[in-house]
């Protein structure tokens, strides 16, 4: 079969289509689900960290709320020992440790207003100058006491001042045992471990160090910054947007007149938007997988009908070229569809079969009229062209002295129109009619038709109208047109 420039056959054409559908599904479910999954990364993503920085909010909280509870009760039973003064500050040291729960070690320290140490000769201890500022103003027996401090060991000390005389002061200092802020810390800095879009979480003072040494320094000078300006206009949370995540800045203040804590949490949700990639790749390479192992089954489904095309191709080719059907049985075309289209175009076959046949009859029966027609006109041709010669032949007979000169006209137009290469037909048929030019003296008198001598002008008028009168005898029929003419 012959193809046309820009054709395609259907198995190419079924086969590529397919595959770039799919391709085209591809890209486009790649598209969706990497946008869907930014837009839900970027929702969820910010949700969780502002829920995560909310609860852990609430867990730090409600943490320094017991431990000022805590430092509380630890106040209400320093104060009555140190009421009444001991003589023996050893046995003030004792009872401090007997009487207070949790406490390590216990220690009382004698200074002057100076801050010289008189008891004990520990050259580890120093009374800074705010501290001997704030407690000059107090009166012998009073007592001031510092809130519970975390120290850098991650020890918690309890640090209390008492006025004995004008220039004797004493320092008792408690180092107490918590146990379970110290699982509360390791929990803490251990979320990331437990959470993997948790990067690091940390409690800093006022002056950005770690309360824990289990928290990590903060070396970013950005985050420094937005500390100290949230610190400035009194917020108590704020946040940094990373590429990776969000860094939270929550500022707890213990008391209203204390400087707060700062809590910075740090999430990275790089993981989870990888999951997303990942989940738009691995869904790329199934539809890809998919459509191509499509494509390999739709090639046996396109050969298979390409196959039944074929045949039934085939069938109709034979049917033009030599009028006969090929027979073709259910195992040839094994698809019900070019079953069907093969019953119905055998059908249409044979009713064109009859048809041809039927045609091929009244084209005998059109030739064998026709071939009668044919000598029917034959015959009225040469009927015609008697009938000339017979005119011709009485013209003849009434003009004695023109007669040969009717036969000479007929001979010599028939030679000047063969020379002329009229034709034959036109030859012959001027042949006969020349001869018919002096018809109409038929109709002239006798006596003016074979006058010896010269004809007067009337009767010469009356000469002359003898083609005219030659006219009217051949009538208007067809056939004397050229006769006429």
């Amino acid at each position: 079969m012959r193809e046309e420039v820009g054709s395609i056959r259907l198995k190419d054409l079924l086969t590529r289509r397919i595959f770039a559908t799919t391709i085209v599904i591809s890209a486009f479910l790649l598209i969706v689900i990497f946008a869907f999954g930014i837009y839900l990364t970027s929702e969820l993503t910010g949700e969780v960290s502002h829920t995560f920085a909310y609860m852990i909010r609430m867990a730090i909280t409600s943490k320094i709320q017991a431990l000022r509870e805590y430092d509380e009760r630890i106040e209400k039973r320093i104060k009555p020992l140190i009421a009444n003064l001991p003589g023996n500050f050893r046995d003030l040291q004792k009872e401090l440790c007997e009487k207070i729960e949790d406490a390590e070690k216990c220690e009382v320290v004698l200074f002057k207003s100076n801050g010289e140490i008189i008891y004990p000769s520990a050259k580890d201890i120093e009374i800074i100058k705010p501290v001997l500022d704030e407690i000059k103003s107090l009166k012998p027996g009073e007592s001031l006491f510092e809130k519970l401090e975390q120290e850098e060991n991650g020890e918690f000390v309890k640090k209390g001042f008492v006025k004995i005389s004008k220039d004797l002061y004493m320092m008792i200092r408690i180092f107490l045992n918590q146990p379970e802020v110290e699982k509360f810390e390791e929990k803490l800095a251990d979320l990331g471990k437990r959470f993997s879009f948790i990067k690091s979480i940390g409690i800093y003072d006022w002056d950005f160090e770690p309360v824990s040494p289990k928290f990590p320094e903060i070396d970013n000078e950005i985050v420094k910054n937005r500390i100290m300006d949230a610190i400035k206009e009194g917020m108590d949370h704020t946040y940094l947007k990373t590429r990776s995540g969000i860094i939270h800045i929550l500022l707890l203040k213990t008391a209203p007149s204390e400087k707060p804590l700062v809590v910075v949490l740090k999430t990275d949700f790089n993981r989870i938007k990888h999951s997303f990639l990942y989940l738009a790749l691995i869904t790329f390479i199934t539809t890809i997988a998919g459509g191509i192992l499509t494509n390999v089954m739709m090639k046996g489904i396109v050969q298979r009908v390409d196959n039944n095309i074929q045949k039934l191709l085939m069938a109709m080719r034979k049917f033009r070229d030599e009028k006969t059907l090929r027979k073709l049985d259910s195992e040839s075309l094994d698809v019900l569809e070019f079953q069907e289209i093969y019953r119905h175009f055998s059908e249409m076959a044979n009713d064109i079969s009859e048809f041809l046949k039927s045609l091929e009859a009244s084209e005998q029966e059109l030739e064998k009229a026709y071939q009668e027609v044919e000598k029917a006109y034959t015959e009225l041709e040469e009927a015609h062209l008697l009938f000339a010669q017979e005119l011709s032949m009485i013209a003849e007979g009434y003009d004695e002295i023109t007669g040969n000169h009717i036969y000479r006209v007929g001979e010599l137009s028939a030679f000047i129109a063969e020379k002329l290469g009229l034709g034959e037909s036109f030859v012959n048929e001027i042949r006969y009619y020349a001869r018919l030019h002096d018809i109409g003296k038929l109709l002239v008198p006798q006596e003016i038709l074979n006058k010896p001598g010269k004809l007067t002008e009337e009767e010469f008028e009356i000469m002359k109208k003898h083609t005219l009168y030659g006219e009217v005898l051949l009538g208007d029929l067809k056939k004397f047109e050229m006769a006429r003419n």
